[in-house]
């Protein structure tokens, strides 16, 4: 976390009168969010991904801050289309991106069996197959 901190200051100091956002709080630390606030650091979203600033609004010249709890892979996307670079801001702890790659080999390995086990309709093998092609988010 404390990497995550040091990168989102260090953002704001080398890039003065460029808005730079964050797309939620950066950590689950209510100072720490604050001082950000103050540094001129918006937020795109609040805890619960509730749209504060609309994401039409952004710019390939814009900042955005990936959290230290990550993000999802439509979001990441989003912002992408958009033409901001979200490598170099991404602020995810390593151990939170572990969980979401270990959640998502076992996602993978769950729903298929989910499957086996149901009773098969033109449905569920619809959606079987659509859940089974679509990126995990």
């Amino acid at each position: 976390m404390e990497n995550a901190i040091e990168i989102a200051f260090k953002t704001v100091e080398e890039n003065p009168g460029k808005r730079i956002f964050l797309l939620s709080e950066m950590i689950h630390n209510p100072q720490v969010n604050a001082d950000l606030s103050q540094h001129g650091v918006q937020f795109l979203q609040d805890t619960y991904g509730k749209e504060l600033i609309p994401f039409d609004t952004l710019t390939g010249d814009d900042i955005v801050l990936i959290p230290a709890f990550g993000t999802t892979l439509a979001i990441e996307k989003k912002l992408n289309d958009i033409g901001i670079p979200t490598e170099k801001y991404n602020t995810t702890c390593p151990f939170v991106e572990k969980v979401w790659n270990r959640s998502a080999a076992i996602a993978k390995k769950i729903i298929p069996l989910l499957y086996m086990v149901n009773h098969r309709t033109k449905k569920q093998e619809l959606l079987f197959r659509m859940l089974l092609q679509a990126p995990l988010q």
